[in-house]
């Protein structure tokens, strides 16, 4: 992740700038796409488990989709 914005269901669900997803809904995430893929028809404001790699350590969090912008 470039970025997270303060105040967002990203930042209130625990994932930091610097997170790399590894795995979004149960589907692996290697690139951009994939993550696009992997949420596809998940409405906003249900969760998504979220498994990232910080700094070598994995952790998974339960996100919550904001509403596009």
């Amino acid at each position: 992740m470039a970025s997270v914005k303060r105040g967002s269901n990203t930042a209130e669900s625990g994932l930091k700038a610097g997170d790399v997803i590894v795995e979004a809904n149960g589907r692996p995430v290697y690139y951009k796409e994939d993550l696009t893929k992997a949420i596809e028809g998940v409405r906003p404001g249900n969760p998504v488990a979220t498994t990232v790699n910080r700094d070598g350590r994995v952790f998974t969090f339960n996100v919550r989709l904001d509403r596009p912008a």
